[in-house]
């Protein structure tokens, strides 16, 4: 299995060439986009694992780029992390129904961004296939430890 695919979905070039290198940095392929249009062709031509998107972006901001995810077969197996500058519970609210793994508000240390996808990643092969031998690693998660099953959604931050 190659190295786990990201796509980094947010408008600020400077914010996603950061998470970028520190993610290629802890193993990712990365991939990044500036709106909801590049995100979309970006899911299809890159297939990452993990969405981590900025709930601000152009192009009908999250919902649009996430609406597209839950209608379409492809799509649904992605992951999807999202970062923004609202406050947690509003989020939380305007995007129930929404495939929304976590949410956590920006910035988000690069490291703790990493530790974050290994845990969804790890937590998903959990609930798809809980044998012991999935849960010691089965992505090759980083030095953090063991990281325990999640809740659909996630909320982070104050």
């Amino acid at each position: 299995m190659g190295p786990v695919r990201v796509l980094i979905t947010d408008p600020d070039p400077t914010l996603a060439g950061m998470y970028r290198q520190a993610l290629e940095r802890y193993g990712f392929a990365v991939a990044t986009a500036r709106d909801g249009l590049e995100c979309l062709a970006r899911l299809r031509d890159f297939q990452p694992e993990v969405l981590v998107m900025d709930s601000e972006i152009r192009w009908g901001q999250a919902e649009g780029v996430l609406a597209v995810i839950r209608s379409e077969p492809e799509f649904r197996s992605i992951l999807v992390i999202l970062l923004s500058a609202d406050k947690p519970l509003d989020a939380a609210e305007r995007l129930a129904g929404y495939p929304v793994r976590e949410w956590d508000i920006k910035p988000v240390m690069p490291k703790q961004l990493a530790e974050r996808i290994w845990r969804l990643l790890n937590s998903t092969a959990d609930e798809l296939a809980p044998a012991p031998s999935r849960r010691d690693g089965a992505w090759g998660r980083p030095e953090s430890g063991n990281a325990p099953a999640r809740a659909p959604l996630q909320l982070h931050g104050p």
